[in-house]
């Protein structure tokens, strides 16, 4: 999601005293702009220590940019430092608290830090703007499921599914909850659509086991 200035009015006098500080400004924001879009490409690339350091530039150069918080998040969890992570995702809340893909991604990072109950809080609030992204229902499904809720993950796998019927992930959750609740035809069922669609080697192996011992112990 870009991140879209506010502009506002000023009066005359105001804005000719500040015509040298506001030059300088517009040099710093360009050269913002490109570390950013450099650690955008980066990230792209797959090279996020690269990209981490252009980031950190775009950041120290415009505090302003809710944009580069969110990347420097993206970067910043792509090198497995979490809690600076967080800290960058909400600054880019603090900036613009309608950028859906920080509020997720937070939720993502406290998912993995073990505080589902705080990434519960930012899926659903990300769902708040967007009722419809199957990812985001997935993830909440996820957190559920790290709760031992399983009625409520798999209801969010559903939903995830309904928008998405092509979606993978939705339906490896769905398998292992079913297999922990001890539905094994509807687990078997899942796990199998999700081998139909899933390329993810590491995820693929962790299915297949699933379903052998499914199958062996039938």
């Amino acid at each position: 999601m870009p991140y879209r200035p506010r502009l506002f009015a000023s009066v005359l006098i105001a804005l000719l005293a500040l015509l040298p500080v506001m030059g300088c400004a517009r040099a710093t924001s360009a050269e913002a702009q490109r570390h950013l879009e450099a650690g955008r490409t980066l990230l792209d690339e797959g090279r996020p220590e690269e990209a981490l350091r252009e980031l950190e530039q775009a950041v120290l150069l415009d505090r302003s940019s809710a944009e580069a918080q969110y990347l420097l998040g993206n970067a910043l969890v792509r090198c497995g430092q979490l809690d600076r992570a967080a800290s960058a995702y909400e600054a880019a809340l603090r900036l613009d608290p309608q950028h859906v893909s920080a509020r997720s991604n937070l939720g993502v990072v406290r998912y993995r830090q073990g505080r589902s109950e705080e990434a519960i809080l930012e899926f659903e609030q990300a769902l708040q703007l967007e009722p419809d992204d199957a990812d985001i229902h997935y993830n909440l499904g996820g957190a559920y499921a790290q709760l031992g809720q399983l009625e409520q993950a798999i209801a969010e796998f559903e939903q995830a599914i309904a928008l998405d019927p092509d979606l993978a992930q939705p339906y490896l959750g769905l398998g292992l909850v079913y297999k922990l609740q001890g539905h094994k035809a509807e687990a078997i069922q899942a796990l199998q659509r999700y081998l139909e669609l899933s390329t993810d080697p590491e995820w693929r192996a962790q299915a297949e086991a699933a379903l052998r011992e499914m199958q062996e112990g039938s």
